[in-house]
């Protein structure tokens, strides 16, 4: 008689930011995590008025101030662009809130390597 094996799926770092990003532009559209496809997500977000999202959007980054660490927004990368956010943040500044989201989910950021 076989014995069942479990596994652990690690995703890739490119998994990792396209689901910080996900969040990130729910967060400014104002819906819930995976409710929308992350290509619908940048339109509903250009859609509302600038100011309310990037309320929202900041809201959320407040969120993971328990979780910031010194040296997170020392411009060490950048994560993939979306044009909703280029009026909010710039590219390595969302790359420290990364970091920081990373370990809220457990994650230590130094292990998962390049973007």
């Amino acid at each position: 008689m076989r014995q069942s094996q479990t596994y652990t799926l690690i995703p890739t770092p490119e998994q990792l930011a396209a689901r910080f990003l996900g969040d990130v532009l729910a967060a400014a559209a104002g819906v819930e995590p995976g409710s929308l496809p992350l290509r619908d997500l940048g339109e509903f977000a250009a859609d509302d008025r600038q100011c309310d999202a990037h309320d929202r959007l900041f809201g959320y980054f407040d969120s993971l101030k328990p979780y910031r660490e010194v040296g997170d927004f020392r411009m060490l990368a950048a994560l993939p662009w979306t044009r909703t956010l280029q009026l909010h943040i710039d590219p390595s500044i969302l790359y420290g809130h990364f970091r920081a989201w990373l370990r809220k989910q457990g994650i230590d950021p130094d292990t998962i390597g390049a973007i």
